[in-house]
Formats: C-alpha cells, sequence, structure tokens
C-alpha cells in the first residue's frame, strides 16, 4: 500500500525540468543565428563573424555561470561549436572523408575551451583569459604537422583582403584577435563598451584602407616583370600517357616562350627517384630547359624515393639541372598519418621530412619559393620559408574539392592573406581550379579556367615583412605573457609548490 502511495505522489508532483521551454527557444535561436551568421562571413563577408563569436563567448560565459555539469557543459559546447563548423565547412560534406574531418575538427577545438571553463570556475583566468588561450591553440595548429588550420578565425576575413592590409605586422593571428576583441566589446565585456566596440572596429579598418590606397610599389617596378604560363590537365592528365603529355608540354611551353611554366600538384606519378634520370617524362622537359636557359619548369610529382618512402614534390628544372621541393604540410587522413597510425592500418602515407633542395631553390639566383598545395594554410611556415624570395609559385590540386564553388571560393580567399602577410605576390597553377595572379596586396588581377593561362607578373623586393622578419619567431612567449597578464591571481600560476 505503501508502494502505491509513493506511486499516485509521484505522479502528482511536477517533474523536475533540466531545460526550460524558454532556455530550449533561446537555445534554438543561438544555433540557428550562429549557423547563418558563419555561412555568411565565411563564404561572403567576413565581419559577421564577429557577431557569431559574441553569441558563442556570451553563451559560454552562462555555462561557467550555471554551475552545471561537465555533461550539460559538454554537449552545449557541442552544439554551438558544431552550428559554427558545419556551416562554415559545409562544402566537406561532399568530399572524401569529410564529414570525418569536420568531426575531428570539432572535437579539437572542444579542448582550449574547456581549459579555459575549467580555469575561470578555478577563479584563475578573468573573462578576457579566453582570448591569449585560444590564440595559442591557434599558433598550436599553425605549427603542428598534423592539424587543420583553415578554421583559424583570421581567415574569415579572406573575403575582405582591403580591411585587414595590417597583417603585413600581425599575420592573420592578429586577425583572430580583433575579431575576438569585438565580440567582446559587443556583449559589454570591454571597459566603455561602446566606446570600445567602436575603437576596435574603426581603428584597424582605417588604418586597412590608408594602406591599401597608399601603398608604394615603385621598389617592386623597379624588377623587371616576368612571364608565366601554367597549365591545369584536368582534361588530359587521365586521358593520355605520362609521356605522351610530357612531349605535348614541351610544345607547348617552347611555343610561349615564358619565364616559368608551372605544372600543378600531382601531373606526373610515381616517378622513382633512383631512376629519375631515365624518367621520359622529365627527360622531354628537362631537354628543353637545357636548350632554352632562359626557360624554367616548376613540375609538380608524386615520388617514389625508395625504401617505402612516397612523397608529393615539386620538381625545378632549370638549364638541364633538376631540384626537388618536399611537400612539408600534408592534409591529414587523406594525405598523412603518423607512422605507427599508418603500420596499424596498413595504410600508405606520404613522408614530410625526407630532405630536400629548398635551400638551393631559395638562393639569390631563383628567389622563389615554391609552394604545394595545402602548405598555404599555414602562415607561419609560409613565413619561415619566404626569405628573400620575391614570388611565391603555389601547385595545386583542387580535385579534393570535388567541384563545390563554395571550398573553391574559400580555398582561393585564404591564399590571398599569405600574400599580404609577407608582401609577395603569388602564382597558383592548378588542377580542377583557377589559374590565380594575386599581388602584394592580396588583389586576384588574373583569374583563369583555360588549359593554358598566361600571366605577366610583377615580384616585389623581397625584403620581408614585421611579421615574416620578427613576429612570427616572437609570438609564442608573447601570447604566453598575455595569458599570464589575464590570471586573475598571477602569483598562483608563478608560486613554486
Amino acid at each position: 500500500m505503501k508502494v502505491f502511495n509513493d506511486l499516485i505522489v509521484g505522479i502528482k508532483r511536477k517533474p523536475r525540468i533540466l531545460v526550460s521551454a524558454k532556455s530550449y527557444q533561446l537555445l534554438v535561436l543561438e544555433l540557428l543565428s550562429i549557423f547563418f551568421l558563419s555561412f555568411l562571413s565565411w563564404n561572403y563577408f567576413g565581419l559577421l563573424f564577429a557577431p557569431c563569436l559574441a553569441i558563442i563567448l556570451n553563451a559560454i560565459e552562462k555555462l561557467i555561470a550555471s554551475k552545471r555539469g561537465p555533461w550539460f557543459v559538454l554537449i552545449h559546447l557541442l552544439l554551438y561549436l558544431s552550428a559554427w563548423h558545419f556551416a562554415s565547412l559545409l562544402w566537406m560534406l561532399g568530399i572524401d572523408k569529410g564529414l570525418y574531418g569536420i568531426i575531428c575538427n570539432l572535437i579539437l577545438y572542444l579542448i582550449p575551451i574547456s581549459i579555459y571553463i575549467l580555469l575561470r570556475r578555478k577563479g584563475i583566468l578573468s573573462i578576457l583569459g579566453f582570448i591569449p588561450l585560444f590564440l595559442l591553440f591557434e599558433w598550436a595548429i599553425n605549427v603542428s604537422n598534423f592539424s587543420y588550420p583553415w578554421l583559424t578565425i583570421g581567415n574569415v576575413l579572406s573575403n575582405q583582403t582591403y580591411l585587414v592590409q595590417w597583417y603585413e605586422w600581425s599575420g592573420v593571428l592578429g586577425g583572430s584577435l580583433w575579431l575576438l576583441l569585438l565580440s567582446y566589446a559587443s556583449i559589454g565585456k570591454l571597459v566603455r563598451p561602446l566606446t570600445s566596440f567602436i575603437i576596435v572596429l574603426c581603428v584597424p579598418i582605417g588604418i586597412s584602407l590608408f594602406m591599401f590606397e597608399n601603398s608604394d610599389r615603385s621598389t617592386e617596378l623597379a624588377i623587371n616583370s616576368q612571364t608565366v604560363l601554367t597549365f591545369n590537365g584536368f582534361k588530359k592528365q587521365d586521358s593520355v600517357m605520362a609521356d605522351e603529355l610530357s612531349f605535348f608540354l614541351m610544345k607547348e611551353i617552347e611555343r610561349n616562350n615564358c619565364n616559368i611554366t608551372l605544372l600543378p600538384e600531382h601531373t606526373f606519378r610515381g616517378i622513382k627517384r633512383k631512376e629519375i634520370d631515365r624518367n621520359l617524362s622529365l627527360k622531354y622537359l628537362r631537354t628543353l630547359t637545357a636548350k632554352k636557359p632562359n626557360i624554367s619548369i616548376l613540375v609538380g610529382a608524386t615520388m617514389n624515393q625508395g625504401d617505402g618512402v612516397l612523397t608529393n614534390s615539386a620538381i625545378l628544372l632549370n638549364q638541364g639541372a633538376m631540384l626537388q621541393k618536399v611537400k612539408r604540410k600534408l592534409v591529414p587522413l587523406n594525405e598523412y598519418l603518423p607512422k605507427s597510425i599508418a603500420r596499424l592500418l596498413k595504410k600508405s602515407t606520404f613522408s614530410l621530412d625526407y630532405p630536400d633542395d629548398t635551400d638551393k631553390i631559395l638562393e639569390e639566383n631563383f628567389r622563389m619559393l615554391p609552394s604545394i598545395c595545402y602548405e598555404m594554410f599555414y602562415s607561419f611556415f609560409i613565413a619561415d620559408y619566404v626569405k628573400s624570395s620575391n614570388v611565391i609559385y603555389m601547385l595545386s590540386s583542387e580535385k579534393f574539392l570535388n567541384d563545390s564553388n563554395l571550398g573553391k571560393r574559400q580555398y582561393d580567399n585564404i591564399i590571398k592573406l599569405r600574400a599580404i602577410e609577407n608582401r609577395v605576390p603569388i602564382v597558383k597553377a592548378s588542377n580542377h581550379g583557377s589559374a590565380l595572379y594575386i599581388d602584394t596586396k592580396g588583389e586576384v588581377i588574373k583569374s583563369s579556367d583555360l588549359e593554358f593561362s598566361k600571366f605577366s607578373i610583377t615580384p616585389s623586393s623581397g625584403k620581408g615583412t614585421f611579421y615574416s622578419i620578427f613576429l612570427k619567431k616572437n609570438l609564442f612567449p608573447f601570447l604566453v605573457l598575455f595569458l599570464l597578464l589575464t590570471c586573475n591571481k598571477v602569483q598562483f600560476i608563478l608560486r613554486i609548490k
């Protein structure tokens, strides 16, 4: 009888509601707002990501104040990050392993946010501690070999390069800092929120527009222009033999007589290093450069280096000689797995630490930086290798984008930022994509989808920028100091127990 009475009382008692209907509606509204703002910002207007970030940051502060358990916090963080990631990377759902890539990256982004929430709840960090902590996370994925830096927040501004000409001082992480400060100002977390918001918004824009309109290119114009020929092999690459393709390319290159020809990533496959002097595909092109010393050819090729070592490479042919550059940044899962995981899965993977001739290519007689596709998304890597180069030649294959217009737009936009950071023009040759000539201001001077495209380019002075010479080397200690200054109890961090 007692059990029956307890059951009746339990039915009459109001159930405990973890999330009210009003809170649920607010959550759905926030997720939809994040999704649409993220989609619009990453594909059309980057500054719209500031209110998107503001919603996410405000939600994080609510989670901290709620004192809810770890599962409640984790589920909500996953929802907010999913709205951001799936909206910005919608194109990845149509590519091989794209869904796995989004999910892996999403989980990775939980790490800095979870650490921030933990430190905030323990009273160690102030509310501004999120900024240096998140920037340290972005720094880490930009220096790591096994990472996906596409969603570095500063990249979202790549569709309005006229607003971020100051990247030559700060690099892409300066854009991340700008958007984070804008977000904090908009939710009232900075001193004098309205004044702070106006200053943080207007000052960088004013500086950038001034730089954009008044950039001095006299040093660039003093250097002789060059003609570059690019090849898009998506029509012929899979339909003709490698030797036939090479002979066809030799005739076309000879006819155009340009200073340098770019043959995109994977133009030739499976070239054996030990037999490279006898490789007929390269022999045609080498003979041409020996006959015409004014012609150089940069060839994208996959190389079998021997002993089971495979590399994604670029081969510079000049006056009959060959210099190799190995791709140092590889796409996780598709191109590269750590050796232990690759052995476990019995999957072949490219090597990224095989010695090459990059230093020779960067010497005074060439003054060029060959870059292979995914390397261009690593800001620090390009700034480190650009040195005294006065032009970046990029070899790419966009077949993995599966003809996604959104993916290709983001891809080309992010490349522009490397031109601004280093004030070096970029010429891109691509299979299944557009050939581009981008000037030192990040402006696309010419774009072409033709099989062969010809560009007249103006190299830069190759003197480097504040970012490429100084900041990239000193950014880590600066961010660590920034993090310490946002601690509520600095002595807690520094005290030796």
